[in-house]
């Protein structure tokens, strides 16, 4: 395969990624897919793999530190603020960010997992790499045609950092008024689907897991969207970013998106406005009717 998605399904059952993993086979023929995931026995494999054939299910190398901070029957919270602090202390060595990465939700250790996978596999075949959601991310084509080697791509949601309390708050928890003042009348980038060259996939990634660290909030309170936007939007990357909109026909998110303009065709595919067909469907869960229409065609 030409190309790569990274993508976690961790914690959710294999039947809560049945679309996601059906409209990659049907859909997108050019990538290989790894999938990071709490249980790889051969049943939940064979599982997935009616899903799609070629999915490789990856265990995270934190699970068993993380399994035994959930299975505690108190003290989660003293016993990962101690393991961060192992973590920083041992930040020199090979393993210390997988015992940062622990305690954290899969949302944000995802970046960590997908970082130790590419520095402990060979990915030099692939040209580009998709990082994405599971759960609520359909594919209706394959996106990898849309995109060049010279940008990283991201998709925009329809309102701005200052509409929205959700970003409004997580900002403001990591960087302070500030920063939030800053980026306030700036469009929401969202950190559920992005791509780009395997150079700058991999510079990303890197800096995500930078600046968690060096943020070094309690693992309870991790963002990813509100490091995505500062990175994405005080041009902290060292790379060129090309902030898509829904009807750019590569990524659409839908959380905030007009209903009214949303349209299945005859074909079963979904357009926007304009009559443009994305690629990618994000959020798409937060309408009945396309959870509804999805769960029929990938039944």
């Amino acid at each position: 395969m030409e190309n790569l998605i990274l993508s976690s399904g961790y914690g959710y059952p294999p039947a809560y990624l049945r679309t996601f993993l059906k409209s990659i086979s049907r859909n997108m023929k050019s990538a290989d897919v790894v999938l990071f995931y709490h249980d790889t026995s051969k049943e939940v494999v064979s599982r997935l793999r009616e899903y799609l054939g070629r999915v490789q299910l990856v265990k995270p190398r934190d699970h068993v530190v993380r399994r035994a901070i959930s299975i505690l029957p108190r003290g989660k919270s003293l016993t990962t603020q101690l393991i961060h602090r192992l973590a920083l202390i041992l930040s020199n060595e090979p393993y210390s960010s997988l015992l940062f990465s622990s305690g954290y939700g899969a949302h944000l250790a995802r970046y960590f997992w997908a970082v130790d996978y590419c520095e402990r596999v060979d990915i030099g075949q692939y040209t580009k790499v998709m990082l994405c959601d599971s759960r609520d991310v359909v594919v209706q084509s394959d996106v990898f045609d849309k995109v060049d080697d010279v940008r990283f791509v991201t998709g925009a949601e329809e309102k701005r950092i200052g509409e929205c309390h959700f970003n409004q708050a997580e900002i403001y928890d990591y960087y302070g008024p500030d920063i939030l003042r800053m980026l306030s009348d700036q469009v929401i980038v969202c950190s559920g689907v992005s791509l780009g060259s395997r150079k700058f996939v991999l510079e990303y990634l890197r800096a995500m897991t930078q600046e968690v660290r060096r943020i070094n909030k309690p693992a309870s309170e991790g963002y990813d969207q509100s490091i995505h936007n500062y990175l994405v939007r005080t041009n902290a990357l060292n790379f060129p970013v090309r902030i898509t909109r829904s009807a750019d026909g590569i990524i659409a998110t839908l959380g905030y998106y007009d209903s009214d303009k949303i349209v299945v065709d005859a074909e079963d595919s979904v357009s926007v406005e304009n009559g443009i067909t994305p690629s990618i469907l994000h959020q798409y869960d937060r309408l009945q009717n396309l959870s509804e229409h999805f769960a029929r065609i990938y039944r």
